[in-house]
């Protein structure tokens, strides 16, 4: 239930100043404004707190795994919730956001009531399902913060896994480090399910097909918009990627002396064939071992006028027993306390991690703080994984790698084209992935009932070119931590590979004569953190996406230069 201040504020506006004998009449443009305005401001003033809270508790119980943090967390996102949850507050947002005077008089306003409208909207079910979906979400996710996978009896962290799954060539090893990487599935399977069943119970309360259906109505994005998007880039990418995959093949199968038609899942460089594989025998993180890769990312954004320095203060970088295996950027406030997570080890991996967690901080630290509370996000998630995505790339960048570590050009000259490839191979990788994880997301919440295991192994056969192991039905489809962490979120990821791409290309246009996009070195130039800032960052949601992208690259978001850097098209 919202307090009771949020509605008494709205409330009493509408009736202030009126008489009586007129208190029937049609309120007027400035009346209906300040009243959705006192709502608005109200709902600040009372969520702003509980998010906080509810910030500080998740950080916690990921940095600790204690169960006391996670039961924390869970009770104040209910909370938060609680204050979006009210019928009659979601119908007077429902009617300010349809009130053209509105949107008239003041834009901003128009476009926090609709916000705010689309923060109720997800939230207009019974209290007892909404209690039960946040509880079960925890409960899953707090497995997966502390569960461990073993192998021969002896447990191992997701940096042992990649390890092995990195590098070694004992084919026995790494089928152990994969599976290990899959023994969370059974445990979470059938809770998981049946928060995919919460949650489309949930959506159809609030008036949806189901919860892929709703996420992104409620997100700003069109379902068969993002299909067709995803369609047209499975089409643009398969010939790419059977290209290099057949010769990646090739060489892995060479090197553990097989056929490619024998190589199964644990022959490749992760446990979701989401990474790209070594393309040659050169180590990439030999350039970063030894070195505090943290104190060279913040030396790079120095360099671009983006300080860092704070944020890695305050943020958890390095493993630990029971801390989640995982990374993240979080903004604690939208007062200034923006903190990375991660378990970083001086390699290239991590590297580039850290470049992308802090591309989301430096985009959270430059949204307006003059913005209300409600507004100090980024536009659309996607945007800021554009910028992250950005930077993240520059780990395999010979330009930043000399400028970041002091190597000689002369000692890096070697893995350049090494570094090329293993870019390119990767974005190509990584489209195909987030192509399994579209697709299967949006026939999860359309059946949850049907064979999950087949459709996953189906859908990484079909778009990954992978073969499933013989004889496996186990819910690997169970173990990737998105599905309950943040669902019906990946294809943010490939639409913000499509801008960033077309961010370089706008930034080259802007701030290097029209050179081309692909060559640019952004190290040292602080106009490109100006640029970023004023452009990207600032506005945070007081305009939509599509707005942002144009106003910032000059054209709406399109593929074509993802595709004219990455696939050769």
């Amino acid at each position: 239930m919202p307090t009771r201040s949020l509605l008494a504020a709205a409330s009493l506006l509408l009736a202030s100043g009126c008489p009586r004998s007129t208190a029937i009449e049609a309120p007027s443009a400035a009346s209906t404004a300040d009243a959705a305005r006192a709502f608005v401001n109200q709902l600040d003033t009372d969520a702003a707190p509980v998010a906080r809270e509810l910030n500080l508790a998740y950080w916690q119980a990921t940095t600790t795994g204690e169960s006391a943090a996670f039961q924390r967390a869970s009770e104040l996102d209910l909370q938060l919730r609680r204050l979006y949850a009210d019928p009659d507050g979601f119908a007077r947002l429902t009617a300010w956001a349809a009130d053209p005077s509105i949107a008239a008089t003041d834009p901003l306003l128009a476009r926090r009531v609709l916000l705010a409208r689309d923060a109720f909207a997800p939230n207009q079910i019974d209290p007892e399902l909404l209690a039960r979906m946040v509880a079960l979400g925890t409960e899953v996710e707090e497995i997966f913060s502390t569960h461990r996978g073993t192998i021969d009896g002896r447990e191992v962290d997701e940096n042992e896994i990649l390890d092995v799954l990195g590098g070694s060539t004992d084919r026995a090893l790494r089928r152990k480090a994969w599976e290990a990487s899959k023994q969370v599935g059974p445990l979470v399977a059938d809770k998981l399910r049946e928060l995919v069943r919460l949650r489309n119970q949930a959506a159809r309360q609030a008036g949806y097909p189901d919860y892929y259906q709703m996420s992104l109505t409620l997100s700003e994005q069109d379902p068969a918009t993002i299909q067709a998007l995803f369609a047209d880039m499975a089409e643009r990418s398969r010939a790419p990627f059977e290209q290099l995959k057949a010769g990646m093949d090739a060489r892995i199968a060479q090197r553990h002396g097989i056929s490619p038609d024998d190589l199964r899942p644990w022959d490749y460089a992760d446990p979701f064939f989401q990474e790209a594989p070594r393309v040659s025998d050169r180590d990439l993180d030999a350039f970063f071992q030894g070195r505090d890769v943290a104190a060279l990312v913040a030396g790079y954004f120095d360099g671009i006028g983006l300080d860092t320095h704070a944020i890695l203060a305050r943020s958890d970088l390095y493993p630990r027993d029971r801390k989640q295996p995982s990374a993240y950027c979080t903004d604690i406030d939208r007062e200034g306390d923006v903190r990375i997570f991660c378990n970083t080890e001086d390699d290239e991996y991590w590297t580039g991690t850290i470049l992308h967690e802090l591309g989301h901080a430096v985009f959270s630290t430059g949204i307006d703080r003059s913005l209300p509370w409600g507004m100090r996000n980024e536009s659309h998630p996607f945007t800021t994984e554009a910028v992250a995505l950005m930077f993240g790339r520059l780990s395999k960048d010979p330009s930043w790698i000399r400028h970041t570590t002091g190597l000689s050009a002369e000692e890096i000259a070697p893995a350049a084209q090494d570094m090329a490839d293993t870019q390119r191979l990767l974005e190509v990788i990584f489209a195909r992935w987030s192509l399994v994880m579209v697709d299967f997301e949006r026939g999860l919440y359309a059946d949850p009932e049907q064979d999950l295991n087949a459709l996953w192994w189906d859908l990484v056969e079909r778009h990954q070119l992978v073969h499933r192991p013989d004889d496996r039905d186990s819910p690997d489809w169970a173990t990737k931590i998105h599905i309950v962490t943040a669902p019906v979120y990946y294809h943010n990821y490939l639409m913000g590979e499509m801008m960033a791409s077309q961010l370089l290309a706008a930034m080259a246009r802007d701030l290097y004569a029209g050179q081309p996009f692909t060559e640019i070195d952004t190290c040292g130039n602080p106009a490109v953190g100006a640029w970023l800032g004023e452009r990207i960052f600032a506005p945070g949601e007081s305009v939509h996406w599509s707005t942002l992208v144009e106003q910032a690259t000059g054209e709406p978001l399109t593929p074509k230069y993802f595709v004219e850097q990455y696939l050769g098209q």
